[in-house]
C-alpha cells in the first residue's frame, strides 16, 4: 500500500494520498446512492438528497486532484490583484490570525447549538439559532429575522415530522415540562 501512496510533493503523482482518499470516497458515495435507488420511494428521498449532490462534488474534487487546471479556472481571489508578494505575505498572516478567531467563533455557535438541541430540541434550538444568527451577522430588523426564523422552522417541521414521519428531539427541558403538564 506505501508503494502506491506517493508524498503529496510529486504534484504528477495520481497515486497521491488524497486523491486516493477522493477517489474511495467517490466509490463509497456511488454505493450508497446506488443503494439508495433500492429503497422505497419515500424513505430514498433523504439519501438521495444528501448523496448526489456529495457524488457529484466529490467527483469535480477528484476532476481537480487528476487535472489541477480545471479547478484553478475557478480559483478568484481578491488578494492577487494589485498588491507586491511582501504585502500579500503579511496579509496573509494577518487573515491566519483573524481566521483562528472565527474558526472559535464558529466553534462556540456549533456548540451552543448542540447545547440548546439537547436541552430544548431541534425546532426550537434552530429557530432560536436562525433569529439570532441573522440579528448578529446580518444585520437585519427582528421583523425580518423572525419571518426568515418562522419559515426555516417550518420548512423543518414540514419535512421531517409531517414528509418523512420522523420524530425530532424534542430536548430534555421540553419533555421534562410535558411530562408535567
Amino acid at each position: 500500500m506505501n508503494a502506491l501512496i506517493k508524498n503529496d510533493s510529486s504534484e504528477d503523482s495520481i497515486f497521491r494520498g488524497s486523491t486516493l482518499f477522493t477517489a474511495l470516497l467517490v466509490i463509497f458515495t456511488l454505493g450508497m446512492v446506488i443503494l439508495g435507488w433500492t429503497y422505497g420511494p419515500g424513505v430514498r428521498l433523504v439519501p438521495l438528497i444528501i448523496g448526489v449532490p456529495t457524488l457529484i462534488l466529490s467527483v469535480l474534487v477528484l476532476l481537480g486532484e487528476w487535472c489541477p487546471s480545471l479547478l484553478g479556472r475557478l480559483d478568484i481571489t481578491i488578494m492577487s490583484y494589485g498588491e507586491s508578494e511582501e504585502e500579500m505575505d503579511e496579509a496573509m498572516e494577518q487573515g491566519a490570525l483573524e481566521e483562528t478567531g472565527e474558526v472559535g467563533v464558529i466553534v462556540a455557535w456549533m456548540v451552543g447549538l448542540l447545547i440548546g438541541i439537547y436541552l430544548v430540541g431541534f425546532i426550537l434550538s434552530i429557530g432560536l439559532f436562525v433569529l439570532v444568527f441573522l440579528h448578529m451577522y446580518a444585520s437585519a430588523s427582528w421583523l425580518r429575522c423572525v419571518l426568515v426564523s418562522v419559515g426555516v422552522v417550518g420548512s423543518i417541521y414540514g419535512t421531517f415530522e409531517l414528509f418523512i414521519g420522523a420524530n425530532l428531539y424534542s430536548g430534555i427541558l421540553m419533555d421534562a415540562l410535558l411530562g408535567i403538564l
